[in-house]
């Protein structure tokens, strides 16, 4: 299956209402943290923003899937929008785990993305996993 490419500007306004609750605030808190991850990373805007979506978009979610008496796990492929909202969310759960404000936390996220050292990553990495643990079950998804 061939997945069409995400655009930046889906994932940003999609960050944009996901993180903070204010209108224009959010928009200046997002400007100011695209440049200083460009600034951090040595990376022109667009260049960061596409790697961030690369790492932290799942291109596969597990679905439980009922067969007779008895419920599998299979791995689903997710759709565009599904697969940003699955990271937005993960993004989210980070972000609101510790104390701090959100712009703070989402900065080092966001940075630990980057650098590949993030706990979001890890779940991501979790979920494939667990994804190539049940390719036996393959058969039972009908779509």
């Amino acid at each position: 299956m061939v997945q069409k490419k995400i655009k930046n500007k889906n994932f940003w306004s999609s960050l944009k209402g996901v993180t903070t609750k204010k209108g224009k605030t959010k928009a200046r808190l997002l400007i100011n943290l695209s440049s200083v991850l460009s600034k951090k990373t040595k990376l022109r805007l667009t260049h960061t923003t596409s790697r961030l979506v690369r790492l932290c978009v799942p291109r596969l979610e597990m679905r439980s899937v009922r067969s007779g008496r008895s419920s599998y796990s299979v791995p689903f492929p997710t759709s565009q929008r599904r697969s940003v909202s699955l990271a937005l969310r993960r993004l989210n759960s980070v972000c609101a785990s510790s104390r701090g404000s959100a712009y703070s936390k989402l900065k080092k996220e966001l940075i630990n993305i980057l650098l590949k050292k993030s706990n979001s990553l890890k779940e991501r990495h979790a979920s494939y996993i667990n994804a190539q643990k049940n390719r036996a079950h393959l058969h039972y998804r009908w779509y």
